[in-house]
């Protein structure tokens, strides 16, 4: 669209740039608050006589935008939600310069751990007042930060002091990476984006090999060492029966599909006809 069609163009209500205009974003609803002011009061020196139609037109829209009752009430209640939010993060202590390592175990040290926990059951009871008290205005939004934090409580600190050494993992990133590693690892090998086939087909233990990472499993089954991986596995074979059994028992069926063996059987249509009128009956319709 050139500059003279955006001069021509009719001025849209503050209702339209909500649902249709550039500005509809909610992000873009601080930023154009702050911004107007400063339009206008340009559009005041002695320059404006020859200011462009277009920042004139986008100055007036963004005057109908600022001075937009919903608008107003929609950038207040987002400023009162991040204050919430960032009340919770700081005790978290999940800081603002931590956003780009959101995929990190974000573990908590054992001496951090009571330090968070009092201040978590501090937040706890502060939300439980102002949820509580009709009178406050931010109160809906602290029944909703309450009730996120009551779901997830056991998983923010540990129930028990942590050992020495040991870390509280607050997320399930590390799980959730060793999830996709393993869906990197089949497209890897046959190329295809789409995996249902793969893990309908393949076997539970596939997840255990990463196991096979893992010093403290390594330790407890292996003894430390690879090595005896060979011996492991023929000893557990040895009462495992045959592979072609543990294939055959574990062979991925569609929904309603029945094995041959018993598509076989020579009494198989006598055995489903009886089923049919045993349990597929209906009650007759009662007369009118």
């Amino acid at each position: 669209m050139g500059v003279g069609n955006i001069c021509n163009t009719p001025q849209p209500t503050a209702g339209q740039l909500v649902r249709e205009g550039p500005l509809s974003s909610f992000s873009c609803t601080a930023s154009t608050v702050l911004l107007a002011p400063e339009v206008q009061n340009s559009s005041r020196t002695p320059a404006s006589c020859r200011t462009p139609q277009v920042l004139c037109n986008f100055q007036a829209l963004l005057q109908a935008y600022r001075s937009d009752s919903e608008i107003r009430a929609a950038a207040a209640l987002y400023k009162r939600c991040h204050g919430l939010f960032a009340r919770l993060r700081e005790v978290l202590r999940l800081s603002a310069e931590q956003m780009d390592q959101l995929r990190q175990p974000q573990q908590l040290p054992p001496d951090e751990q009571p330090a968070v926990k009092r201040a978590l059951e501090q937040l706890r009871e502060e939300l439980r007042q102002q949820t509580a008290d009709r009178t406050d205005s931010d109160g809906p939004l602290a029944q909703i930060a309450l009730k996120h934090l009551d779901r997830y409580w056991g998983h923010l600190v540990p129930e028990q002091s942590l050992a020495a050494g040991e870390c509280w993992q607050r997320t399930t990133n590390h799980l959730e990476s060793d999830w996709g590693g393993l869906k990197r690892r089949r497209r890897r090998t046959h190329g295809r984006g789409k995996l249902t086939r793969d893990f309908q087909t393949l076997p539970e233990e596939y997840l255990l090999v990463l196991n096979l990472e893992n010093e403290t499993y390594l330790q407890m089954v292996l003894g430390g060492s690879l090595e005896s991986l060979p011996a492991k596995l023929a000893e557990a074979s040895r009462e495992g029966g045959s592979f072609d059994a543990w294939r055959r028992q574990r062979r991925p069926r569609l929904v309603g599909e029945l094995p041959r063996r018993l598509l076989r059987e020579e009494g198989f249509v006598d055995h489903l006809l009886d089923a049919c009128i045993h349990y597929c009956q209906f009650p007759a319709p009662s007369a009118a």
